[in-house]
């Protein structure tokens, strides 16, 4: 910080612990808290009215500095209250528990990105005999990769984990079911080591019996996911859940869902440690700095997102819809040339069904590309907010601008996520559903 900044007659440096201690402690706990509200504001006015009032700090007189002095105490009281009122939702007995055990090490974490950030700042542009801007970059997205991996919610990736689980067995179990009917063609009637008819029939009825049982896991689990969901702030109908579960990027999707909710927990610590931290200016720009990392991590997590459905999803419906087509054309010429009624049948169905899965390909491209821009609308707005962060931790000296600044950029999350979640519509059918899962798990297996 600027030791002395001399202004209408005030000496900053005597009036820094003070006046702007007290003022910069308020403007961090309005900031923080406001960080998980629900607005959808008009952030150019916004910003430009965090200015206004930034500099009019500048402007004032000692006396006006004395009146803020005097008044820090109940507005410290009432910015805590109203930020915690605005918090939404509340967190229940299983996020609070979560919260706890990751708290130490996100802290930890903050830390070291907040250190890395710092270096990265002071490094050089390029250095061909040690670090630079870019290689501590590098290192600060790990950490990033770090933390956002503390923060994802283990609940979730267990049910998402347990339905990809439940599935493969159903799939196994229906193509035992095809080969022990190919087998029971030409098994015996009765043998004393071989299997027979009977044998195959028995295991026939045991794995549908297991794909029933499966079935039912599956229906319970999505059950379990769309609560989880509806918990952290996303509420989806069943059928909603069934069109995000065959979606390639479904994870991708339900995880930035789940940072956002236990992001807005921390956010809300970060404030009452800043409330109760009013002896120490070091350690109130910590925890903005730690507020600037957190927005950091979002925009690091919708990058990652962008450019996997840039270049691995949509390149992959890409790739399949070129296949698609080339063999859509050699069907078409097959069956103009065949002349038997079977054949002619034959590729008349696997037209359709190459049409189907052309078709899919289309609209499943459609909603990637849907949801990529979303993605997009809502970094854009992230990296406003991360723009004035930086600009401000690094030049945080002026207390009531920090404040409206902060203001400014704590409405992030939850209007984001509300940015961020994909349009889900129901299928229009069973067959359409099939194939865009069809074409799901090729993108997830290439």
């Amino acid at each position: 910080m600027v030791n002395t900044i001399s202004h209408a007659g005030i000496d900053r440096k005597k009036m820094g612990n003070s006046i702007f201690r007290p003022l910069l402690l308020i403007g961090i706990s309005v900031g923080v808290g406001l960080l998980a509200s629900t607005l959808h504001a008009d952030w150019n006015a916004t910003v430009k009215e965090a200015w206004d009032t930034g500099k009019g700090v500048l402007d004032s007189t000692s006396a006006a500095g004395k009146k803020a002095l005097d008044v820090t105490g109940d507005v410290a009281t009432q910015a805590v209250t109203t930020a915690k009122g605005w918090i939404s939702p509340e967190p229940n007995a299983e996020d609070r528990e979560r919260f706890a055990r990751v708290w130490e090490t996100t802290l930890a974490k903050l830390d070291q990105a907040l250190e890395t950030n710092d270096q990265m700042q002071q490094a050089p542009e390029s250095n061909m005999f040690g670090p630079d801007k870019v290689s501590i970059r590098n290192d600060f997205n790990a950490i990033l990769d770090d933390l956002l991996s503390i923060l994802e919610d283990p609940r979730i990736t267990a049910l998402m984990d347990d339905i990809r689980k439940n599935r493969q067995m159903i799939a196994q179990l229906e193509e035992s079911i095809l080969r022990d009917k190919e087998a029971q063609i030409s098994a015996p009637t009765q043998h004393v080591i071989k299997t027979t008819k009977e044998g195959y029939e028995k295991n026939i009825k045991q794995s549908r019996n297991g794909i029933v049982s499966h079935r039912r896991s599956v229906q319970h689990q999505k059950e379990q996911l769309r609560l989880r969901l509806q918990e952290i702030g996303i509420t989806v109908s069943p059928d909603q859940v069934d069109v995000l579960l065959v979606r390639v990027d479904s994870e991708n999707i339900l995880q930035m869902a789940a940072v956002f909710a236990i992001l807005k927990q921390i956010t809300q610590q970060l404030m009452v440690l800043t409330q109760e931290s009013q002896e120490s200016l070091q350690a109130a720009r910590r925890y903005y700095g730690m507020h600037m990392v957190l927005l950091e991590s979002v925009v690091h997590m919708q990058k990652k997102y962008i450019d996997q459905v840039e270049n691995h999803f949509m390149a992959g419906i890409s790739r399949i819809t070129d296949e698609t087509s080339q063999l859509t054309a050699e069907t078409q010429r097959s069956l103009q040339s065949a002349s038997q009624p079977q054949h002619r049948h034959s590729y008349e169905q696997n037209l359709e069904a190459q049409r189907l899965t052309l078709k899919t390909a289309r609209v499943y491209l459609q909603d990637l590309n849907a949801q990529r821009q979303k993605v997009e609308q809502a970094m854009t707005r992230t990296l406003k907010d991360l723009g004035v962060a930086k600009n401000t931790y690094a030049t945080v000296r002026i207390s009531s601008q920090l404040m409206d600044l902060l203001q400014s950029s704590q409405q992030n999350f939850d209007a984001i996520m509300g940015l961020q979640v994909p349009d889900i519509i129901p299928f229009e059918n069973l067959e359409m559903q099939k194939k865009y899962e069809e074409i799901s798990t090729r993108l997830s297996e290439g």
